[in-house]
């Protein structure tokens, strides 16, 4: 039998596996069900459905990845990373929660593949898994949303504009400027965090293949000074070739390798590294060999401007949100310096009252960070044998995201 025919029959049932977990909150029990769709083109996306043993108020799929490896929370360790207490929260007050797969496996040897996993791809692998569930009898009433932090944010957002395809949201310190300005906030403002350091890093190894003391961009010839270190110069004048890369040619263009093609051909021509014909030895990509300074500018470029980077430097909330209607909560985190919190709480009211998206709520939880931890609080408990110091989660979090659930009208 053709195996695409196979899977289709396969896939109106849940390839499933009901277990109990033996931990409990109070009298009550978590069941996990294990089971596999497929999107059209025949990937497999291995999911976990948690939910309470009664009856199921609504389900949330949770998204917070694009491609780390799914991984069974342990909650009976204060210290797991899986953000087991969100599901512990939601579960506890009678909701359901869905966990994806990425699409590849995480590993070296697929990191190209990995970098294909995007936005939007994410988006339909939501819509795909909601459709799933409706599809169950048992859910076929219940209202199912979708939970996006951070990055996986601009996911949860594009899924919600189709129409019909969710039925809330909850947008967690989301990027809610235009990502450009964002890099731009970045770079200027917590140069230590997200990309800044690699950006830099890739700066610092162009850098070798120009004379130490001098340099060409634009036309004029730097140099170093006392006052104005040569790296210091060369650097901004790189950055300012990526930004004009993201405001000029991100922002106007869509195909990929027209992208690539005109990123490749600013940098060459901003540097003019046709006069520069140095050899280095570079390890890019694992590969370790003898690079011209055009090799090294293409595999920048190609390393850099991946399909998920490009996807997620195109990403502007206007595009997106005023077509929301589902109820949608906005949740961020005061003390947040991994986006640009007050241009994103700015620009998402004005969004709200230009388009009057009255199905928008903003909060934002004082003194947390972008995990929503306390800044200053911190708890220790000991585990194994071992004692662990560790910032305090805000409680204030889950009790925004529990009242606002019970309180949405479909």
């Amino acid at each position: 039998m053709n195996k695409n025919i196979l899977k289709k029959l396969v896939f109106p049932f849940l390839i499933v596996l009901c277990i109990l977990l033996c931990n409990s909150f109070g009298k009550e029990s978590l069941s996990i069900e294990h089971f596999t769709y497929y999107t059209e083109d025949s990937i497999p996306i291995q999911s976990v459905l948690y939910l309470p043993k009664g009856d199921v108020k609504r389900i949330v799929i949770e998204l917070f990845s694009f491609d780390k490896e799914l991984k069974k929370p342990n909650f009976t360790s204060k210290k797991d990373s899986i953000r087991y207490k969100d599901i512990l929260e939601l579960v506890s007050s009678g909701n359901g929660v869905c966990l994806l797969s990425p699409r590849v496996k995480p590993s070296i040897e697929n990191l190209g593949s990995m970098k294909n996993q995007t936005s939007e791809t994410l988006a339909t692998d939501v819509e795909y898994v909601y459709n799933y569930l409706k599809k169950e009898q048992r859910f076929s009433r219940v209202p199912i949303g979708v939970l996006g932090y951070s990055a996986a944010g601009i996911s949860a957002a594009k899924v919600a504009a189709r129409d019909s395809c969710v039925d809330f949201a909850l947008l967690i310190v989301t990027p809610s400027t235009s990502n450009v300005d964002e890099a731009d906030y970045k770079w200027t403002n917590h140069p230590e965090t997200s990309a800044v350091p690699f950006y830099k890093l890739l700066f610092a190894e162009f850098r070798k293949f120009f004379p130490d003391n001098n340099f060409i961009y634009k036309g004029k010839i730097f140099v170093d000074s006392p006052s104005n270190p040569i790296d210091k110069q060369f650097e901004n004048c790189a950055w300012e070739s990526f930004q004009t890369i993201n405001h000029e040619i991100i922002s106007k263009v869509n195909d990929y390798d027209s992208i690539q093609y005109d990123a490749k051909k600013l940098i060459k021509e901003n540097f003019e590294t046709e006069k520069i014909g140095k050899l280095r030895t570079q390890n890019l990509m694992g590969e370790v060999k003898k690079y011209t300074i055009d090799d090294f500018v293409d595999m920048l470029i190609h390393f850099w401007y991946t399909p998920q980077d490009i996807d997620y430097l195109k990403w502007d909330p206007e595009n997106y949100f005023p077509k929301i209607n589902c109820p949608v909560l906005m949740l961020f985190a005061e003390q947040d310096i991994n986006i640009d919190t007050k241009g994103s709480i700015e620009n998402s009211k004005r969004i709200i009252e230009k388009y009057k998206k009255n199905n928008f709520s903003v909060k934002v939880i004082p003194n947390v960070d972008h995990g929503f931890y306390e800044t200053k609080e911190k708890i220790s408990f000991e585990e194994n044998g071992q004692t662990y110091t560790l910032n305090k989660r805000s409680e204030l979090y889950f009790e925004l995201i529990l009242k606002w659930l019970e309180d949405i009208r479909y």
